[in-house]
């Protein structure tokens, strides 16, 4: 029974203030002259619990212990329903298992994105899947409304990928790819293979 209060998180916050407390009270007590001090505290009590007045006093004193406890029960109790629904919160917005899908290959291209607090994918950005250097984006198309993507890496000094759409279409089509994986659970071997590659 002690063991399961001491694991729960509000009685073993409880059990924890009742132990510092007594040992605070036992090296006050050791070391200040407490007993006078007891002694005449009990006799104001005393004294007050037995004056005469409308009300007896003990009745008042009876009426305090009763509030402590009640109010010591509400705090008790608030605090459980605080961290319950704080556990229950967390569980909540625990991200997805598939936003560690950040990754992938299209079109001969490496492409990254990240996850949209709503759940929306970012603009694709895209890689050079040899060197990993982010590549150069040029429309090749010489008119209006005839676009001819090409992506080039600064760094292996190569042209990747000639595409005749434009960079909108692409980045749209990666999208889709993206959350047609996500909905395939086909993302699940693509973090692993790309888990298997970094080790």
């Amino acid at each position: 029974m002690f063991k399961k209060l001491w694991h729960d998180p509000v009685w073993s916050k409880i059990i924890s203030a009742l132990i510092l407390s007594a040992v605070g009270v036992i090296w006050a007590w050791a070391h200040f002259d407490l007993w006078s001090i007891a002694a005449k505290i009990t006799r104001a009590g005393f004294a007050f619990l037995i004056a005469k007045s409308p009300v007896p006093h003990w009745m008042l004193g009876l009426a305090g212990l009763i509030i402590l406890a009640v109010l010591i029960l509400v705090v008790a109790a608030f605090a459980a329903t605080h961290n319950t629904s704080e556990s229950a919160f967390d569980r909540i917005v625990a991200p997805p298992a598939w936003t560690a899908y950040t990754e992938d290959t299209f079109y001969n291209i490496r492409w990254r994105w990240a996850y949209k607090q709503g759940g929306g994918i970012t603009t694709p950005v895209c890689f050079c899947p040899r060197c990993d250097c982010q590549l150069l984006v040029h429309n090749l198309g010489r008119f209006t409304g005839i676009d001819i993507i090409a992506f080039h890496c600064p760094s292996c000094d190569r042209d990747l990928q000639k595409l005749d759409e434009p960079l909108e279409y692409i980045e749209q089509a990666v999208i889709l790819f993206v959350e047609k994986n996500i909905r395939n659970n086909s993302w699940k071997d693509r973090v692993q293979d790309k888990q298997s590659t970094s080790n």
